[in-house]
């Protein structure tokens, strides 16, 4: 009852203001994974033929695994994905899919929201402008390429480095509960080029690490200067047609008049189209001999490195999710999740809605574990043991 009057009351606050965002927030409250659908897009499209992933040929029955609980009690893969209100979960070695089921009313062309995890995508067009010229350097200011945020004090020292590392230093409220929060203001906005000059500097830049959706959308904003395109266009003719895409994407924007694309969330595409982008990282930005990343950023982005105020666990909008097992993902809010293993040379797709202390990095490392234990002996038991879901950084 508290808690329902608190809604009403943010409700009557929000609606007094009168303003659109506040508006749209008290309607929609918390995202979901449908939310695409309440925005406005700007489509990226793809170009044939379709890439497509070889099926299953091996003795490896993923279907047949049973997943072992806290409580000991055994259940198979499908029911423990689909009680965690998966979507769609792929799991793809050697360019093969051991895996593919949806969930929950999802089909395999069903549309599924990255929300986070676009901030990835955005990290690789910046590394492929760089390499064009358009950037001349991620020491650059961004201010150079966003000259209005130099009316903030102190933003000329904010470089796209700073950006990519997450330690801009700019005061931001990331909490997503919390409808009065900075990231519920970026995220339902419909002006974002004049949202972004609303904030102001908590700490100087480069000094440590701190999640902040705002870095990510001043990188889109700039590479939409340097470029002279808008993020989906420059997706769309840098990656989207390379790589033999199934299916059109579309990137949500934060309005029809302003068509600013919402880059730090909400790229929408097919579960398997967003497995080729793992693919893609898997192979060091080169798809079938043909370098379109450049191999240094791919590098850069996916290292362990606590320079410049740096988190080792996470690299120009990468996630490292082990200190030594070399695996990396992209990551989006409710668990979408697009996991890279080299090692193993497996690609995992997760996307759907999910508690948010659920660490699913350390159950793709486990059924990565598991599956090269299946390859070298295909009659091993199938239990194994349990997933620990109370894994954090």
């Amino acid at each position: 009852m508290l808690k329902f009057l608190l809604y009403i009351s943010v409700v009557a606050v929000l609606a007094f203001t009168g303003a659109c965002t506040s508006a749209k927030i008290a309607i929609y409250n918390y995202s979901n994974i449908d939310d695409y659908k309440i925005f406005a897009s700007r489509q990226i499209k793809n170009q044939g033929p379709a890439f497509r992933f070889t099926q299953n040929s091996s003795k490896i029955n993923l279907s047949q695994l049973h997943i072992i609980l806290a409580n000991n009690k055994k259940v198979r893969l499908d029911k423990f994905l689909s009680d965690r209100s998966t979507k769609s979960m792929i799991i793809i070695k050697d360019d093969m899919i051991l895996y593919e089921k949806y969930f929950n009313g999802y089909s395999r062309n069903s549309t599924v929201t990255s929300f986070s995890a676009a901030k990835s995508f955005v990290s690789a067009l910046v590394g492929i402008a760089i390499q064009e010229g358009h950037i001349k350097s991620i020491d650059q200011p961004v201010t150079h390429f966003i000259p209005e945020l130099a009316e903030q004090q102190d933003f000329e020292k904010i470089t796209l480095k700073h950006l990519l590392q997450m330690t801009s230093g700019i005061r931001f409220d990331e909490r997503y509960r919390n409808p009065l929060s900075d990231a519920a203001r970026i995220y339902y906005d419909s002006d974002l080029t004049k949202q972004i000059q609303k904030f102001s500097i908590e700490y100087p830049p480069g000094l440590i690490n701190s999640y902040k959706s705002i870095d990510t959308q001043l990188l889109g904003i700039a590479l939409r200067r340097a470029t002279g395109k808008s993020l989906s266009n420059y997706l769309q003719e840098k990656i989207w047609k390379l790589v033999g895409m199934e299916s059109h994407a579309t990137w949500s924007i934060d309005s029809d008049e302003n068509g600013v694309e919402k880059a730090f969330c909400c790229l929408n595409a097919l579960p398997v189209d967003f497995a080729k982008f793992g693919r893609l990282y898997l192979n060091k930005g080169n798809w079938n001999g043909e370098q379109i990343v450049p191999k240094e950023w791919v590098s850069e982005s996916t290292k362990i490195s606590d320079e410049d105020g740096s988190a080792w666990w996470y690299q120009y909008q990468w996630w490292i999710d082990s200190p030594v097992a070399g695996d990396f993902s992209a990551r989006g809010l409710l668990g979408q999740y697009i996991y890279v293993n080299p090692r193993h040379n497996i690609i995992i797709v997760r996307f759907g809605d999910g508690v948010e202390q659920e660490y699913w990095p350390s159950f793709f490392r486990k059924i990565s574990a598991h599956i090269i234990k299946l390859k070298h002996n295909p009659d091993l038991p199938l239990p194994f043991k349990n997933i620990p879901f109370h894994d954090f950084f």
